[in-house]
């Protein structure tokens, strides 16, 4: 049975055997834009509901987006979620924010992360998405 963590790794393209280092992981997101934009996706689903829809960081919790990049970030992920693509201009300014989070990106490429709270999101989010 695949947990949660498994739905994240498919859409970050992950193959469980694989582990990921950092600076693999930001080798991608710096020529890739679809390691890129699956990363952005990812760090964006560990947001609260909350943040997602304010745009802010409201929780301390080791995950998601920093209340400076959240803003901006949340907004290129709803972007992506809609049309799937950024401009280039958008692409640009994300891969520069993303390199600091290549380590919550390994994390959940190695299948390392492990948050309470954002457990039951997933499991939602998830559940949501088999049953389109």
């Amino acid at each position: 049975m695949k947990t949660p963590f498994d739905y994240v790794l498919e859409e970050f393209d992950v193959k469980v055997s694989t582990s990921w280092t950092k600076a693999q992981i930001k080798e991608k997101i710096e020529t890739d834009d679809t390691w890129l934009y699956r990363g952005l996706l990812a760090i964006y689903k560990l947001q609260t509901k909350d943040e997602q829809q304010s745009g802010f960081t409201t929780k301390s919790n080791g995950v998601g987006f920093n209340g400076v990049d959240s803003e901006i970030c949340s907004s290129f992920a709803q972007q992506l979620e809609s049309r799937k693509t950024l401009s280039p201009k958008q692409t640009a300014i994300a891969r520069k924010i993303m390199k600091k989070y290549c380590g919550q990106l390994e994390k959940i490429a190695n299948k390392k992360i492990k948050i309470g709270s954002v457990r039951t999101r997933i499991i939602k989010k998830v559940l949501a998405l088999l049953s389109k």
